[in-house]
């Protein structure tokens, strides 16, 4: 049964991105996300597929067709007006689309697994799950340590110090930039410069830092 810290989070989140996005990221959007992150996964114990459902590869799958149901569920609201009177009230449209409900469905059920990963099973993540006498795929929180500790191409020192220091150095101008142009141009820049520093640590390692 999923716990109290799905549903804190979840909720938590959502806000949040209903409130930076100026309404944008709709209260739809963040009920879709919040029953998700607290049900999401745990829907597949009910069929018998909660192996299936809690791991990485095969949650996109099934939520396919969890996705269907929330978007059939987004053409109604509710209007509460006091304990008493709760009317539920079809719109006859829906407020979002499929493909939409269905990204918000991955995300909430990922953010479920991961708590699950890391405060129910200590860090251990099914990418593939048991399945019959298959023993199934696990990622640790170890190995991606180990993973970002040595680097995929192993240790290349100089390289490493020397491109890890171009692109700290890169990166302080590039963040006064964004300071003083505040467009989401600059953002989305200085954004994607983060996922080049991502990547040259995964592929060099921490010496790069």
């Amino acid at each position: 049964m999923p716990t109290i810290a799905h549903l804190v989070l979840g909720a938590l989140i959502g806000i949040c991105l209903y409130y930076i996005s100026d309404g944008k990221f709709s209260k739809t959007h963040v009920f879709v996300l919040f029953l998700n992150n607290y049900l999401g996964p745990d829907v597949g114990w009910v069929l018998g597929l909660g192996a299936i459902t809690h791991s990485i590869a095969f949650w996109p799958v099934f939520a396919f067709v969890l996705s269907y149901f929330y978007h059939y569920f987004t053409r109604f609201t509710i209007e509460i007006d006091g304990i008493k009177n709760v009317e539920l009230i079809d719109l006859e449209r829906h407020q979002m689309s499929y493909i939409n409900v269905y990204f918000l469905v991955v995300a909430g059920g990922t953010l479920h697994n991961y708590i699950d990963g890391m405060m129910n099973r200590g860090g251990i993540f099914y990418i593939v799950p048991e399945i019959s006498s298959f023993s199934g795929v696990t990622w640790t929180v170890d190995d991606f340590m180990q993973l970002w500790e040595t680097g995929l191409l192993g240790n290349i020192p100089v390289v490493a110090l020397i491109i890890g220091i171009l692109l700290i150095l890169g990166f302080i101008f590039l963040f006064v930039w964004f300071l003083k142009n505040n467009s989401k141009k600059a953002g989305l820049i200085t954004l994607s410069y983060v996922m080049l520093f991502m990547l040259t640590y995964f592929l060099l390692g921490s010496l790069s830092t």
